[in-house]
């Protein structure tokens, strides 16, 4: 399955961050609302990038925070690809592109406790658990990795 960035207005990313959003309604107990998705030009180039796997069975997000800073988001797997690696393969080449494409030297991350596969597969991926940080709404658990 192709991994590929694409413009964070198409078709194509409405449809995988609005099925991202709807799963974690279910998930989330107190809920979730799709304002808390972050903005098109959030994740556009050079101040970030979305990546989606195939016709919008994964996606992936890295925002600039702060110089040489980025953080992941909205990294979501559809459950019909789940237990494939597909996750890791959209965690890795965020990296690169967060890396090489926008120049950012460490990625954090902030994720809710019911997710506890996005946990495990941050913790298997070399991200560290690091003080709280930001705004993030939803966030009980927060990561950090250096890309040097």
């Amino acid at each position: 399955m192709d991994i590929r960035a694409i413009d964070p207005e198409s078709p194509l990313a409405r449809r995988c961050l609005t099925a991202y959003a709807a799963e974690l309604r279910t998930r989330f107990p107190e809920g979730f609302d799709d304002g808390d998705l972050v903005a098109a030009s959030e994740l556009t180039p050079p101040a970030g990038v979305l990546l989606v796997a195939g016709d919008g069975m994964g996606c992936a997000a890295v925002r600039t925070i702060a110089p040489q800073t980025g953080e992941v988001r909205h990294m979501w797997v559809h459950p019909n690809a789940r237990g494939q690696g597909l996750g890791r393969r959209l965690l890795t080449e965020l990296e690169h592109h967060a890396h090489d494409d926008l120049g950012l030297t460490t990625l954090r991350l902030g994720t809710h406790e019911v997710l506890t596969e996005a946990a495990a597969l941050y913790r298997s991926a070399g991200y560290d658990a690091v003080d709280p940080y930001g705004d993030t709404a939803h966030v009980h658990h927060w990561f950090a990795k250096s890309l040097r």
